[in-house]
């Protein structure tokens, strides 16, 4: 077996985006999820104006855009965004 360093293997990642990213968007270009995402409980941070660091959160169920189609829970992400994706229930 072949071993390679960090520096020999190139991924290309191509998601071809038209305007501002989405949710979905940042998730294919991490790499997507895993069996053992908790596809209802993904979290987004926005930072609120002012001197103070506060947050926003706001809680998605990506299954909503699968079953339901539903584009509100497929947000424009903005710079500053934190998107924390919870391991589901074993």
């Amino acid at each position: 077996m072949d071993q390679f360093s960090a520096n020999e293997i190139e991924i290309q990642t191509s998601v071809p985006m038209k305007g501002l990213p989405t949710l979905i968007d940042a998730i294919q270009l991490a790499g997507g999820i895993t069996q053992d995402t908790n596809l209802r409980n993904i979290s987004i941070y926005r930072r609120l104006p002012g001197i103070k660091k506060k947050y926003k959160k706001n809680n998605i169920n990506i299954l909503d855009i699968i079953y339901k189609g539903d584009q509100d829970q497929n947000p424009f992400l903005f710079d500053g965004d934190i998107i924390k994706l919870a391991k589901a229930n074993q």
